[in-house]
């Protein structure tokens, strides 16, 4: 995208999970756009029609079959495509905006909602923070909305895990229709608004705008470097 196209500079909440932790220059280059931004990691298709697959499934069905703690909810539709928050900073004129898209929504009895993100893996605990980074994100989103999308309160966050048998479980249902197995759970997660809000937050903004170390095991940062030391020595010096 171009400068004159360019409306904001979106933080992708998913981005925040690994990325960004691995390498503070890396997530920053791909936001700004900078041209030696790290290249697209394509997204094998099966996890994409697994995560589809659990979406559909539970859209328009209680809470309780994700998890008892949800019991009082409905898991409802997303209108919206995309989510955008109202500005948390500025870059270069341009305001920074926190975009993505949720997985589900729960709408509680007392009219509150449940943000759970659907997981095809079981993290191990010492995941479990970055991924509560990303929630938090996505509950920024709904509490401090841009102009166009609508306010909600959200009092639960959780991660739905799906993981598939070590060892598979593969039947044939029916001519050519077979069934996968695997192990579902919940791992709920308490909502900070505090700590995200004037902790959290600031220190990825200030990331965004700021000129950050690369990560200490990089290879892409480190390759980068490489070549820039050769171009620099000048290129009849390669070998």
């Amino acid at each position: 995208m171009s400068k004159r196209e360019r409306k904001h500079y979106s933080i992708s909440p998913s981005s925040l999970a690994f990325l960004y932790e691995e390498c503070p220059a890396c997530w920053r280059r791909g936001v700004v756009g900078h041209p030696l931004a790290r290249p697209f990691s394509p997204f094998p298709s099966i996890f994409g029609r697994i995560d589809k697959g659990i979406k559909q499934h539970f859209v328009g069905r209680p809470g309780g079959e994700i998890a008892p703690a949800l019991a009082d909810g409905t898991v409802v539709p997303i209108k919206e495509q995309t989510l955008q928050s109202a500005p948390v900073g500025e870059y270069r004129g341009l305001p920074i905006v926190i975009r993505g898209k949720l997985d589900s929504l729960i709408e509680g009895a007392g009219g509150d909602f449940a943000i759970v993100d659907y997981k095809t893996s079981n993290p191990r605990e010492d995941l479990i923070g970055r991924y509560a980074r990303q929630l938090h994100c996505y509950q920024y989103i709904l509490e401090n909305p841009g102009p166009t999308h609508t306010h909600r309160v959200v009092e639960r966050l959780g991660l739905f895990c799906f993981e598939p048998y070590e060892t598979a479980s593969f039947t044939v249902a029916r001519g050519d229709f077979a069934n996968f197995g695997g192990t579902m759970t919940y791992h709920s997660i308490e909502p900070d608004r505090d700590t995200f809000t004037y902790e959290t937050l600031p220190e990825i903004v200030a990331t965004l705008t700021g000129d950050p170390k690369p990560g200490a095991k990089c290879g892409y940062c480190e390759r980068e470097q490489t070549m820039i030391e050769y171009l620099k020595q000048g290129l009849d010096n390669f070998s």
